[in-house]
């Protein structure tokens, strides 16, 4: 399970025969590849815990380097409650130019903000949602959008859309429904 994704199905088996599950596969780019410089790098993961020191924070208020931050909430985007402290801090990031991204810290799991009132709180002072992304994703994300030179409120944006598949958004969700014709009512 070293190369499965916890957000997608499998792109192929191998065996005998090789199986490409073709309708799976992104369509790819238009235009001449062309490689993007990564040299902004300067973004921090944060694993929220019960418990934690709002004190954490207080330093990287004062950094001239910290460009971003992936921060790994509960669940669709909880953490704990009653941390007017820790919002504080977040929105005097957010307000320095520090695009902060909240990711789920389950495998499984799609980061909502608006489901919980922390996480309403977390979007009402900036922190963008991060959908079902990794925190490897968010992270190259992130470091990729900087590094283009956007704008933090560029950058946010593009956080919430897919750009090459690393998130699902409603836009790129579908749902199979069987026709209920002829059957019998359970």
């Amino acid at each position: 399970s070293a190369f499965a994704s916890a957000s997608s199905p499998p792109l192929a088996e191998l065996g005998c025969p090789i199986q490409i599950f073709r309708r799976r596969l992104r369509e790819p780019p238009h235009g001449r590849f062309r490689l993007q410089e990564i040299h902004v790098t300067d973004v921090l993961v944060v694993w929220v815990i019960p418990g934690f020191s709002d004190d954490f924070f207080q330093p990287l208020l004062n950094s001239k380097t910290l460009k971003g931050m992936v921060l790994l909430l509960y669940g669709c985007g909880n953490a704990p409650a009653r941390k007017a402290k820790f919002l504080g801090h977040l929105k005097r990031l957010v307000d320095s130019g520090i695009v902060i991204v909240a990711c789920s810290q389950c495998t499984h799991g799609t980061v909502i903000l608006e489901k919980y009132a922390v996480g309403k709180a977390f979007e009402d002072v900036g922190v963008v949602g991060g959908h079902d992304m990794t925190t490897e994703a968010a992270v190259t994300k992130l470091a990729y959008l900087l590094s283009k030179g956007l704008s933090p409120v560029e950058v946010r944006k593009s956080m919430s859309e897919s750009l090459r598949g690393e998130l699902t958004t409603e836009a790129s969700c579908f749902t199979i429904s069987e026709p209920v014709s002829g059957l019998s009512s359970l």
